[in-house]
């Protein structure tokens, strides 16, 4: 996308030890935050809750299997970043692509859908 990452934060998790000499080879600058204070991350800790509030809300009330959380979060991730903002009425997708995302193939969630399987001994067009 010709974007440079300049700056990234995140807290003290050990996941991010090699993360660190990436950030250095590349010129980011990596913040960490205090230990055991989910506060200092306080905007991305509440997306997190956003995020699996909707998971949740939609396979409740589509009844759908738990096994599906993993999907119904990343349908909810996508759909966050084609919504709106409040203060500058524009979407985080419209901010990094510079130009509005298509909706119109959304569906509701969990909608009747018909796979059509191939017959291996037909032989077809």
């Amino acid at each position: 996308m010709n974007k440079k990452i300049k700056r990234i934060q995140s807290d003290r998790g050990g996941e991010y030890v090699l993360f660190n000499e990436y950030c250095v080879r590349e010129c980011i600058i990596h913040e960490v935050t205090p230990p055991y204070s989910l506060e200092s991350n306080g905007v991305v800790e509440r997306k997190n809750i956003t995020l699996k509030e909707m998971m949740n809300v939609m396979i409740i009330s589509s009844s759908a299997p738990n096994k599906v959380w993993g999907e119904a979060l990343l349908i909810a991730c996508y759909l966050q970043n084609r919504t709106p903002h409040k203060k500058t009425s524009e979407t985080p997708y419209e901010l990094w692509k510079c130009y509005q995302p298509n909706l119109k193939y959304l569906r509701a969630w969990r909608c009747l859908a018909r796979v059509m399987l191939v017959n291996p001994k037909k032989k077809g067009k």
